[in-house]
């Protein structure tokens, strides 16, 4: 009879040898890319028992690796290293990080659960100033309330789109984020098409802000995962228990409770400024809002034709006046 497989849950895995075997769920990837590591393959990875590691295939082991890598399924995972977590953009509360080696042997092996494994902040740890560690990237489930102006930032002087929105959780508490880029597309256009006009927003890997005081959360990078109205279970238990809250405070419509003033110290610029992100929509609101903003784009897009674009116009006039500047 063969002996059985013994594995190590993740909890219990020490930097002390190398030759640990765990079986895990692939729960989240993404690409990453630094001047010290070149480009790599991150992962965060889930044990049965629920617990969460970060853990890195370098670009050396990528053409062995990368084919089994596949999100959601589970591997058997043998031989790797660890060493201690560090940094501002830490993946889990994990104390340590996993890099896979050349003798590392990944194989497949059969699901032992469809959970996904998120380890979820409540929303009063993330307001509390001396609860959770901003360094260490958490999970967050909200339903967004309302949703600011799409803007444009510059960062490293290239464009990028950003978005603000009020996520609730069942208590009606309420938590400020900050979206960058695709995120920001993303909830714009899930807002612009949820027929419902309720959206459920799993943001997994948030950064934790303070600015002045204020504690609010953001996409870290594509580190971070943005999942809107998924169908887990643990999202529509958060879905049907905001519309019994809602039922039992005599509202009846979850998207009613959407009064972001009165959750917010007024700003005295507020109304100096027209592009201020504190200027928020409530959901029913959205959807006039996104498609007023699209009929300007089709204004500028008609002007553009007929008269060309005036920014690229003085763009080029700029560029013009440094040419002869630099002749002279």
């Amino acid at each position: 009879m063969a002996a059985k497989e013994c594995f190590t849950e993740l909890s219990d895995i020490k930097p002390f040898k190398t030759s640990w075997k765990i079986r895990v769920k692939i729960v989240h990837t993404w690409k990453q890319f630094t001047t010290y590591t070149g480009e790599t393959i991150e992962m965060i990875l889930a044990d049965v028992a629920g617990i969460l590691i970060h853990a890195t295939i370098k670009k050396q082991q990528l053409n062995k690796f990368q084919r089994l890598i596949v999100f959601g399924e589970w591997r058997v995972i043998e031989n790797f290293q660890l060493t201690r977590a560090s940094g501002k953009f830490r993946a889990t509360k994990h104390t340590y990080k996993m890099s896979i080696m050349n003798s590392t042997i990944i194989t497949r092996c059969q699901s032992l659960s469809n959970d996904f494994y998120v380890d979820l902040a409540a929303f009063d740890n993330i307001l509390a100033d001396d609860v959770l560690n901003e360094h260490i990237l958490i999970d967050v489930l909200g339903q967004v309330v309302s949703v600011g102006q799409m803007k444009t930032s510059s960062q490293n002087d290239k464009p990028k789109k950003r978005l603000e929105v009020e996520l609730r959780d069942t208590s009606d508490q309420r938590l400020s984020c900050t979206l960058w880029g695709k995120f920001a597309d993303s909830m714009w256009e899930a807002c612009r098409k949820e027929e419902r006009g309720i959206v459920i927003c799993l943001l997994r890997c948030a950064k934790i802000n303070t600015y002045n005081g204020d504690r609010s959360v953001s996409n870290a990078f594509d580190m971070s995962l943005m999942l809107l109205n998924p169908d887990y279970t643990i999202v529509n238990e958060f879905d049907q228990n905001c519309i019994t809250n809602s039922s039992d405070n005599g509202d009846g419509n979850p998207t009613a409770m959407t009064t972001p003033s009165s959750k917010r110290r007024e700003d005295p610029n507020d109304e100096n400024d027209q592009e201020s992100t504190s200027k928020r929509l409530c959901l029913p609101s959205i959807t006039a809002a996104i498609e007023k903003e699209c009929d300007k784009d089709v204004a500028k897009e008609k002007d553009g034709e007929k008269f060309g674009d005036v920014g690229d116009l003085e763009g080029h006039q700029k560029d013009g006046e440094k040419d002869q500047a630099t002749a002279t």
